[in-house]
């Protein structure tokens, strides 16, 4: 599911501005006071904006955001510029999250071809995000080649980019780039492109990028069975779970757990029922304290599992 998107360097103090009223810029002459209120206000229209959406408000969201664009789209303020940007992206993530597929790549086309400042990071985040969620769109519609354009839009672009969230999208670019390989049938391509995503930012110590080298390698191991290597994707699932099971992200270690159990399952199809059930065990012990609801109905499942192995030894 694509998220609604904050910057936290673009947030004000809500607490700031909370009563105030919204001032139109109808004066040929503007008070430099007013100016200030403005831009402050081109900002707390569009983190409205994300509080609807993020409250599953969608309609509502989206019409927060058309204030934003409609106020401010025509502007050369920077500030009003990000601002614009940023309530067409989410404008394009409530678009998607209501059914409108088509508007929202609509949308998200408009922010990619209409963006013109160089050199601002916040924008670049804005416009990697935008054709991400593009390519995320067109593949849910089975439209593998378009997708894969837009996500060589984010790879290719921002090659160099040094920005932890920049290099984020373009590592989750690169990931369904190769997912989308794989629904084709192209293994080779797949893995070849997994591999270049670890390779190219493993050695980052930004939290952003734990989830797509998770993702990358977890996608390696699956795209190697359907390939028959079984040998090749244990070593790729070990290495997933030696960098990652003790990562403080819960999605990262939904991989590490969704590793250690293909492990088991490929070490019960090649009759290895012992490592199969030194898998299981593994997963109880490091997540069987785990406070979160899912970690312990994931468990649960785990020791049934377990169990059932333990019967094939007897």
């Amino acid at each position: 599911m694509m998220n609604f998107v904050q910057i936290k360097h673009l947030w004000h103090q809500r607490s700031l501005f909370a009563m105030r009223k919204r001032i139109c810029l109808c004066l040929l002459l503007i008070p430099m006071h007013v100016l200030a209120i403005e831009l402050e206000d081109s900002i707390l229209l569009v983190n409205e904006g994300i509080e609807l959406g993020e409250s599953n408000k969608l309609t509502e969201a989206i019409d927060k955001f058309d204030q934003v664009i409609t106020l401010f789209s025509s502007s050369d303020n920077p500030t009003h510029q990000r601002s614009t940007a940023k309530a067409l992206l989410n404008k394009g993530v409530a678009l998607d999250q209501l059914g409108h597929s088509e508007q929202a790549i609509d949308v998200y086309k408009q922010l990619i071809t209409k963006t013109n400042i160089a050199n601002d990071t916040a924008l670049d985040i804005y416009i990697s995000n935008a054709s991400f969620n593009s390519g995320v769109v067109f593949s849910k519609l089975n439209r593998n080649e378009t997708a894969i354009t837009h996500y060589d839009f984010v790879i290719d672009r921002f090659a160099q980019a040094s920005a932890p969230s920049l290099q984020e999208v373009r590592a989750k670019s690169m990931v369904n780039k190769g997912a989308v390989y794989n629904t084709l049938g192209q293994h080779d391509k797949a893995i070849q492109l997994f591999d270049t995503v670890y390779q190219q930012y493993h050695l980052e110590k930004s939290p952003l990028l734990q989830h797509p080298l998770a993702s990358a390698l977890f996608l390696k191991s699956t795209s190697l069975l359907r390939q028959e290597n079984a040998t090749e994707s244990l070593v790729t699932l070990e290495t997933l779970v030696q960098a990652f099971s003790h990562s403080i992200l819960i999605p990262v270690k939904f991989i590490a757990i969704r590793a250690l159990l293909l492990k088991s399952k490929i070490y019960e199809k090649q009759n290895k029922i012992n490592e199969a059930v030194a898998m299981c065990d593994q997963i109880i012990e490091q997540f069987a304290a785990a406070p979160q609801s899912q970690f312990k109905q994931i468990v649960t499942e785990v020791v049934s599992r377990k169990q059932n192995l333990s019967k094939l030894t007897n």
